[in-house]
């Protein structure tokens, strides 16, 4: 009797073993079919920690909204799989994703800022990595405009995507197509983001990205997009005093070059008629890649005490310029006679010499017409300074449209990249 109840008592464990795998199998289809019934609706963010030290959190299938800053340090990792995690920052707010001495990993999944509707939205943000490591694998994306500032930090990325909130060169339409979790915004819907400062033009900037003392970056199978800038932005127009260096072959009057360098007591002088000035040596320390100027002001000081030119030369007492095999010597200011004390002469050039390459070989010259020979001293001329007044702007890209690398050991394989080197030594 008590044989046939334990048999009875297996059979019975058995079936009810065998009932919980089927039901949990049941129960799991379930769970699935919820979640991806209805993608029409997002599910409710979920929770991310703000401090990661010493453990590994792991977020897994879903939306997190960290509405603060992240930190992960002391060994700590964060690994994000099949998620998005979502900054939801406002202009009153300045949210980042701090690396240091720990891990950031991502497998199928992004980190953004515009994956859920955010008034007064600022879409800007900043990941910092130091001595740290950076995975990025599985179609995975860092999608906002700002910064990935990454120091001392071995970076592996491998089919995945560095972009913007809001991706517009949809030559890769395709390719956003193998991105799941990279949730674009609803820019058409205006109302959710009324109000932000910034301009439509930074939602699809990728971030700015610098490596430092790095000894193992790796970008395999993967797009970086444009890097951060604002066409619309106001760049502060700059300004620079350039002034010779040289007194050009030719130079037949009395003085050296510091004489006219800057504006003191000394002067070139020039004494008789064809007696001449030319200098050169305009040194920049400008590129015409990095900057665009604006203008170019020739600038000059002079005296001409009793200086009265016959008529039949005055129309050539005027300084001149030119770049050898570009620009033939072209007039530029008629001086005055008579100029008792320093007087200011001055051309807007920019027309000829508009470019930091044209300034560095420019030549500005001057010949003493007046054969005027009694009384002595009548027909001198003196100048104080020759410089030129240059405006210019940093070119875009100079500062918005790079990559920095100092230091750093970095392999490109098979990647679509579009950005720029700059490399410090």
């Amino acid at each position: 009797m008590s044989g046939n109840n334990s048999s009875i008592v297996q059979k019975l464990v058995s079936v009810f073993i065998l009932w919980c795998m089927v039901a949990g199998g049941v129960f799991s289809l379930v769970a699935v079919q919820i979640g991806g019934a209805d993608n029409s609706s997002s599910p409710e963010p979920m929770f991310v920690p703000a401090t990661i030290n010493s453990y590994e959190e792991l977020i897994d299938a879903g939306i997190y909204n960290a509405d603060y800053s992240i930190t992960i340090a002391a060994g700590g990792t964060l690994k994000i799989v099949n998620s998005t995690l979502n900054f939801p920052q406002d202009v009153n707010t300045d949210y980042s994703l701090i690396v240091n001495s720990g891990s950031l990993i991502l497998e199928n999944s992004t980190i953004t800022t515009g994956a859920t509707p955010q008034a007064l939205w600022d879409p800007t943000f900043t990941i910092e990595l130091d001595q740290a490591s950076l995975t990025m694998t599985r179609n995975s994306a860092l999608a906002f405009p700002g910064w990935l500032n990454v120091t001392d930090t071995d970076a592996y990325i491998n089919d995945s995507w560095i972009t913007s909130v809001y991706p517009t060169d949809m030559i890769y339409s395709d390719w956003a197509d193998n991105f799941p979790t990279l949730i674009l915004p609803d820019i058409d819907d205006r109302d959710w983001w009324a109000g932000t400062e910034y301009m439509n033009d930074a939602l699809d900037d990728a971030p700015i990205m610098s490596f430092a003392d790095c000894d193992d970056v790796t970008i395999a199978d993967s797009r970086i997009d444009e890097l951060y800038e604002d066409e619309d932005m106001i760049v502060p127009v700059l300004n620079t005093v350039i002034i010779p260096t040289t007194l050009n072959p030719g130079s037949s009057g009395t003085g050296a070059i510091g004489d006219v360098t800057t504006e003191d007591a000394n002067h070139y002088l020039l004494s008789a008629a064809l007696e001449t000035i030319s200098v050169g040596g305009f040194v920049t320390g400008f590129d015409d890649t990095n900057y665009n100027v604006l203008g170019v002001e020739l600038f000059v000081i002079y005296n001409n005490y009793n200086y009265s030119y016959e008529a039949i030369n005055w129309t050539h007492n005027m300084f001149s310029y030119g770049v050898p095999g570009i620009v033939t010597d072209t007039d530029s200011f008629l001086v005055q006679q008579n100029q008792t004390n320093d007087v200011i002469g001055s051309d807007d050039i920019y027309d000829d010499i508009f470019s930091f390459s044209r300034i560095s070989q420019l030549n500005v010259n001057f010949t003493n017409w007046d054969d005027d020979v009694s009384p002595a001293g009548t027909d001198d001329f003196n100048v104080d300074l020759i410089q030129l007044n240059v405006s210019y702007v940093p070119v875009y890209s100079d500062y918005f449209n790079r990559i920095m690398v100092d230091n750093t050991e970095m392999s490109i394989i098979k990647r679509s990249l579009w950005w720029d080197w700059r490399s410090f030594e």
